[in-house]
């Protein structure tokens, strides 16, 4: 049984603890917060044993892993202190504000013999497995393009001096960008041969992006970010034979596509979509395993790199 701590139990956490739930070797077993105080209601109504402070939590010999959930720009400080004290760490998106800061995390990581994953719950799901064997299989010919997009109205939500908008690691890439990002990436993962990048800017943030990439194998891929407007959000990949489509791909149950004029659908039924990357965080330690396979350090680099470096306009 692998007992984690929530760090950072905010609106996410609850998701998590179902996924938890979900899989029977894991088990949220504490939180910790900078008030635990203003927690401990909401953690006995999950059946959260255990409610104190970061400082408690690293010195908690009975914690295996920690869940980090709190805004990207702390991330680096608290994966440093969980690892130097001896627990694994799986750490919402992005990882860290940059690909240096990622660097000395993984290298800190392999140092400890522990395992350092950014969760991206999107790349683990049912579909986006069932989305790479239809690619895999070669029907659908030359594949053309592919976008997926995220685009969410944060005004009435957010207050105006939320981290997303007044921080370093701000905008839409932070904080929504990086699921479309990295599920195109995940399905093709070849080399880029360009990537461009496009934001709109509102008081020095970029609140909307467009980043625009074409792989050695010259499929274009296109990732769209905004925490200013709504949209159809959907991951759509064109190809000689068809497409596909999935909406709301980072949580979806379902796919389709339509290939030579037929067309077919894929539903998978579960409670949380974190349940898929939980098994997986959880099967690297009962393997002994540093790095994951699916979102290596490599890979959440690539992505961070995107993330991370704003355009001039």
């Amino acid at each position: 049984m692998i007992r984690f701590a929530v760090l950072g139990p905010g609106n996410i956490s609850h998701r998590f603890i179902k996924g938890c739930n979900e899989y029977k070797n894991a088990e949220a077993t504490a939180f910790a917060s900078r008030t635990p105080a203003k927690v401990a209601d909401y953690a006995a109504s999950v059946h959260v044993e255990k409610v104190y402070t970061y400082e408690d939590l690293y010195k908690d010999k009975e914690i295996d892993a920690v869940y980090i959930s709190t805004p990207p720009f702390v991330h680096f400080q608290q994966i440093k202190a969980c690892l130097n004290a001896g627990k694994h760490v799986l750490c919402e998106k992005p990882l860290c504000e940059t690909v240096e800061q990622a660097k000395e995390l993984f290298a800190l990581a392999q140092e400890k013999h522990l395992v350092l994953m950014e969760a991206q719950k999107a790349v683990f799901l049912p579909v986006h497995t069932r989305i790479k064997e239809w690619l895999a299989s070669g029907e659908f010919g030359t594949i053309y393009a592919a976008d997926a997009s995220f685009c969410r109205n944060h005004a009435a939500s957010l207050p105006k001096d939320h981290w997303v908008y007044t921080m370093p690691c701000c905008g839409a890439m932070y904080d929504v960008g990086v699921y479309p990002l990295s599920v195109l990436l995940s399905l093709f993962p070849e080399p880029l041969k360009t990537v461009s990048r496009t934001d709109i800017f509102e008081d020095h943030c970029p609140v909307s992006s467009i980043v625009s990439m074409a792989t050695e194998d010259n499929i274009l891929l296109t990732a769209r970010a905004s925490i200013t407007y709504e949209m159809d959000n959907e991951l759509k990949i064109y190809a000689q034979n068809g497409t596909i489509t999935s909406r709301d791909f980072w949580h979806s149950h379902t796919a389709e596509y339509e290939l030579n004029g037929i067309k077919k659908s894929f539903n998978d039924i579960f409670e949380s979509e974190f349940s898929f990357e939980i098994q997986h965080f959880c099967s690297l330690i009962e393997n002994g395993c540093h790095f994951s396979p699916i979102m290596s350090p490599e890979f959440s680099m690539k992505v961070l790199k995107i993330v991370s470096e704003q355009s001039a306009y």
